[in-house]
This record gives C-alpha cells, sequence and structure tokens, in this order.
C-alpha cells in the first residue's frame, strides 16, 4: 500500500525535475545566445569604429597623394624650360624621367601637350606604348583645362590602352604674358592607385570599392558572370547592379551611392549583398575642399565573425556535456531525498498559498490607492489650471470697467461716452461668467437639460435677429446672413445686417431639446463666424434627416468665407481654452460640444473644401418627442 503514493509522488517529481531541465536548458541556450549576440555586436562595434577611422583615413591619404601629384605637376609647369615653350628637348625629358621616377609607381605615365593638344613628349614605363603625336583635342577634360587654364583631376576614363584611369593636368602658362603654351599631364591607374591603400581583389574579405562622380567603379574586387573586372563600369549598369542578388541590400546601397555623390557627406550602412550582411563606410577623397571620388570600405560579417563563431561552436558543446552531466547528478540525487520531500512540498504549499493570497490583497489595496491619487492629481490639476484661467479672463474686463468708472467719477459729463464700453466690458464680463458657470457644470457633470418642444427653425430665425441687432453697428458691413432651408430656400438675408423676414414662410421643424442651450450653440458658432469674416457671406443652413432605423435627426450647419481653421490647432478644435486668434477664451467651443453631446448629437468643424476659403461648423441631434 505504501508503494503507490511513493511511485506516484516519484512519477510527478520525476516530471517536474524533466520540465526543470527542460526550461533550465532552454534558459541556458537563451543565455549563451544572448552572450554569442552580445560579443557579435560588440566586436562589430569596434570593427565599424575602426573602420570608421580607417576609411577616412584612407581618403585623406588618397587625397593628399593626388594633390602632391598636383604639385609636382606644378613644379615642372614653372620650370624654366617649359616656361620657354621647350617641350621636346634633351633637358625637359630628362626634367620629366626624373618626376617619373620619383612617382613610379603611382602614374603610368607623364607627357607635355602643346597648345593644340597634341602629345609633344611622352614618357612611360614601356617606351614601345609611347603615344607621342596623339592629338587629345577631343578629351572633355582637355578642352577643360586649354580654356579655364586652371589644373584639373579628372573623372575615371577608358585610356588608349583599354585600362581605367584618372588624368592629372596642370596647365603650362607664361607667367611673365599669361600667354597659355600646353599643359603637364599625368595617368593613373585607378586598379594601381587604390591598392596601395587597401585590397581590391577579395571580397570575402575587407576591401575597398571606390568610384567618381559620374559613379564610375575605380576599384572593385567584383566581377561580371564573365569573370571580368568591374573596373571601369558604372555602379548604376545593368552589368554592376546583377552582382548584388538581394533587392533590399540592392536599394540600400543604391541610396548611400546617391546621397554620397549628391551631398558629398561621409556615409554608412549595413547591407546583404546576398552573400551575407556587410558593413560599409564612405568617405570622400576631398582635394581643395571639393569632393573629387568616394571611397567605400566594406566588411563582410562571415569574415569578421568567422573566428568567433567557431570558439562558439566549441564552447556550446562544452556547455551541452556540462547540462548533460548536470541532468544525471539531479536524477540521482531525486531519488535520495524523495521521501523527505513529500511532507515539505505539503508545508510549503500551505505557506505559498497563504502569501500569495496575502501578497493579492495587499496588491489590490495598493491598486486602489493610486488610483485614487492619480485622480486625485488630475483633478487638482485641472482645478488649478481653471482657476488660473478664470483669474486671467475676468481681470481684463474687470479692470476696464473699474477704469471707466473712475473715469465717469473724475468727468461725470462724459458719462454718455464712457457708457457703451462700460455696457461691452459689463456684457464680456457676463459672458465669462456664464461661460466659466458652464465649464464648472461639465467638468463636475453637473449640465442640466431642461427640454421642450419648440419650433428650430423659429429658433434660429430668432438667433440671427439678436446677433443682427448686437452687431448692428460693427464696423463689418460687408458680411451678409444667408439662412438656407433644407430645400436651400433663401428665407432671411440681410442687407447691412438688416434681416427681410419672410412672414409668408410656413416651414416648421419641431424638436425636444433644450431652446436655450440650443440657442447658445448656434450663437456661439455663428459669433465665430462673424469674427473670422471680414466680408463676404455666412451661410446658415438647416437639414432634417432619416437613417434606416426611421430616427429623425436634424442638421444645422454654419459656413463662412473667412481665414478658416488654423491647421495647428484643428485636431483639438473642441478642447478647452483652443485658440490662436488672441480674441475668447477658448471655452466657446468645448462648450458647444458638450451641450451637442448631452443631447446625444455630435459637433464638427472643418475647412471648406469646395474651392472657397473659410470653414464650415455644423452639429446634429435627434428630434425626440416628448
Amino acid at each position: 500500500m505504501l508503494l503507490k503514493p511513493v511511485f506516484s509522488n516519484y512519477h510527478s517529481l520525476f516530471i517536474i525535475v524533466i520540465l526543470s531541465l527542460f526550461f533550465s536548458f532552454l534558459i541556458l541556450a537563451y543565455l549563451v545566445t544572448s552572450t554569442e549576440n552580445s560579443i557579435k555586436n560588440s566586436v562589430i562595434e569596434n570593427q565599424k569604429e575602426k573602420q570608421r577611422q580607417t576609411t577616412e583615413k584612407i581618403a585623406l591619404n588618397i587625397g593628399q597623394t593626388l594633390t602632391e601629384l598636383r604639385t609636382n605637376l606644378k613644379a615642372l609647369a614653372f620650370s624654366k624650360p617649359l616656361q620657354n615653350g621647350d617641350f621636346t628637348s634633351n633637358t625637359t625629358r630628362k626634367i620629366l624621367e626624373s618626376t617619373f621616377q620619383d612617382l613610379d609607381p603611382i602614374i603610368d605615365r607623364i607627357m607635355i601637350l602643346d597648345k593644340k593638344d597634341v602629345v609633344s613628349m611622352d614618357i612611360n614605363e614601356k617606351e614601345d606604348k609611347s603615344i607621342l603625336g596623339t592629338d587629345f583635342s577631343y578629351s572633355d577634360f582637355v578642352q577643360k583645362t586649354r580654356i579655364d587654364k586652371e589644373p584639373l583631376i579628372s573623372n575615371g576614363f577608358t585610356a588608349i590602352d583599354d585600362t581605367f584611369q584618372i588624368a592629372i593636368n596642370y596647365p603650362i602658362v607664361n607667367f611673365e604674358t599669361g600667354e597659355y603654351m600646353g599643359m603637364i599631364s599625368t595617368r593613373i591607374g585607378t586598379a594601381e592607385l587604390f591598392s596601395r591603400f587597401g585590397n581590391i581583389h577579395n571580397q570575402e574579405k575587407e576591401f575597398i570599392l571606390a568610384y567618381d562622380k559620374n559613379s564610375n567603379l575605380l576599384a572593385t574586387p567584383s566581377k561580371n558572370l564573365y569573370n571580368q573586372s568591374l573596373i571601369g563600369t558604372n555602379f548604376f549598369s545593368n552589368e554592376s547592379q546583377n552582382i548584388i542578388t538581394n533587392e533590399n541590400g540592392r536599394n540600400v546601397i543604391n541610396n548611400l551611392i546617391h546621397n554620397a555623390i549628391s551631398t558629398g557627406n561621409n556615409l554608412e550602412a549595413i547591407y546583404d549583398s546576398g552573400l551575407g550582411n556587410q558593413f560599409v563606410t564612405e568617405y570622400p577623397i576631398v582635394v581643395d575642399d571639393k569632393p573629387l571620388y568616394f571611397v567605400n570600405y566594406v566588411t563582410p560579417y562571415n569574415s569578421l565573425l568567422s573566428d568567433i563563431l567557431d570558439l562558439f561552436s566549441i564552447e556550446e558543446m562544452q556547455l551541452f556535456l556540462l547540462f548533460i552531466i548536470t541532468g544525471l547528478i539531479v536524477m540521482i540525487a531525486l531519488f535520495i531525498i524523495l521521501r523527505w520531500n513529500k511532507e515539505l512540498n505539503k508545508k510549503i504549499k500551505e505557506r505559498t498559498t497563504q502569501l500569495y493570497n496575502k501578497t493579492n490583497d495587499l496588491n489590490k489595496s495598493l491598486k486602489s490607492l493610486e488610483t485614487a491619487n492619480e485622480q486625485l492629481e488630475i483633478n487638482d490639476k485641472i482645478q488649478k489650471e481653471f482657476i488660473n484661467i478664470a483669474a486671467h479672463e475676468l481681470r481684463t474686463p474687470t479692470q476696464s470697467i473699474i477704469g471707466y468708472l473712475e473715469m465717469v467719477k473724475s468727468f461725470p459729463e462724459n458719462f454718455k461716452k464712457y457708457w457703451e464700453p462700460l455696457e461691452r466690458n459689463s456684457q464680456r464680463l457676463y459672458r465669462l461668467t456664464e461661460d466659466i458657470l458652464d465649464i464648472a457644470r461639465i467638468e463636475t457633470n453637473n449640465l442640466k437639460l431642461d427640454k421642450e418642444k419648440f419650433d428650430i427653425y423659429n429658433l434660429i430665425k430668432e438667433t440671427i435677429d439678436d446677433f443682427t441687432n448686437k452687431f448692428r453697428n460693427a464696423r463689418k458691413n460687408d458680411i451678409k446672413i444667408l439662412y438656407l432651408d433644407e430645400d436651400n430656400n433663401n428665407n432671411y438675408a440681410d442687407g447691412k445686417y438688416q434681416i427681410n423676414n419672410n412672414n409668408n414662410y410656413k416651414k416648421e421643424i419641431f424638436v425636444y431639446a433644450d431652446r436655450i442651450r440650443i440657442q447658445q450653440v448656434i450663437s456661439n458658432l455663428l459669433t465665430n463666424a462673424y469674427k473670422f469674416t471680414e466680408n463676404g457671406i455666412i451661410i446658415i443652413n438647416i437639414i432634417k434627416r432619416s437613417n434606416k432605423k426611421n430616427e429623425n435627426k436634424v442638421t444645422v450647419s454654419i459656413k463662412d468665407t473667412g481665414k478658416g481653421i488654423d491647421q495647428e490647432i484643428l485636431p483639438k478644435l473642441f478642447e478647452k481654452f483652443i485658440t490662436k486668434s488672441g480674441i475668447g477664451t477658448g471655452l466657446g467651443l468645448y462648450i458647444s460640444r458638450n451641450i451637442v453631446e448631452a443631447h446625444g448629437g455630435k459637433i464638427r468643424g472643418y475647412n471648406n473644401t469646395d474651392g472657397k476659403k473659410g470653414a464650415t461648423f455644423e452639429f446634429t441631434f435627434p428630434i425626440q418627442k416628448r
């Protein structure tokens, strides 16, 4: 009878241990992978920093080399024989040969062109390949040197011997007469030049890729499908693009080279060439503060991490064996502690349950306290914001009223003069007070509606009458108000704020709503339209609609031809204190939204899109039956 529970406990514990070992293995694998990734990232980051410095150094060295070559040509151009026009004598040859030996093996040849761009002297490694007498007047960079009389370092070009080269020209100008006499020119093989500064033959290791401002490749280890070097081809040609088989990687490196050529900035990127990820750093080769060529230093991740990956494989095997041995030891120990484990597990379970329940209760209490505290902070912030804004807005009309009352005291004979501003500021103070009270009701959820049945058409007419009487003496005399019903009939129109009432108009739409609050919304929107319209038309339109559920709704829209709604405040148009006009408190639209939503409706505002300037505000609410 004792064997059964022992066997059962052993079976359960055995499963737990197996699962523990399994998850431990997963955790160990995760930790090993994380460590490996951390080491990889560290190696890559170190390589990136090192590569940035290397690329910059290569670009600077090549720029200095080109500058030094040009300086040597300048010395030749200013030498006495060449200044005297001696382009063919032995003396001139010896000078050129001496310079050629000093610069070899950087340059392929050095030559003198006369004023007609014909080679008068040519010094190169192999005299059997002399180009003496060759006419280079067809060459654009030769023409530019002759015309501008300025030194020039060319883009890449294919030379007579089919090698890809660059040229450095220095004009020979008599410094006494200023007469152009010819030029001293050298040719440099791009492959030979860039191979002095890095690998341009093996793309499985770190290598150099270089190109000119026309995106012609000056140096690259890449070869085409026929195992021919791509030096001299355009990087964006199909022949070169086909080498990068990964489309995303091709887009990345294309963008880098485009940006490098167009901006002259140093750039970097990671891209997949189809053979794995590669890190590329780009620096411009600058001469006289102008980028002439661009060098890319490329590091394949595979070559960078190959040694580390081999080491990781050995370490992973050792860890796996260690884990297997540890698992066997744990399984043996399991048999020894099994009988002692039963009662201990029971006590631990009971204690854990108690602690868990207490922890849950404590967490719930803490959560409730945090929620209450957050709500208190929100309420405190709202209260402070409300008090600050209210105090600021109330101060202006109050101070004006006090000021005018002092003026009345001092000059009672001018009472009539001060009466209008006193009345205006009193009305403003009253409106501000009403708005603030409305905000207080909204914030405390105490906005009550006193609903009654009334004709919405008649309410709009009364609102327009009140509005025009209020602004009858205003300076804006070029604004017309048009009142359209749902059939687009013009029922009321003004002439300098004089409404012509259509007494024969019999159309009615009765709604069950808070008449005063709906009138407040219409008045707010009409005031806004008037405020932002210097001249033009304000159109008030009303439409009755029914949906598929036979629910009737009424939509009131007010469209103006003013300056429209500022794009910055458009998304938060109906929030508190939102205004950019410097006029008003920014409370009217917030109050209007809450009134409409309290009626179960919606309100929105947008800039006109019918080719006319201005904005349109409209609100919709249901026609409820009492």
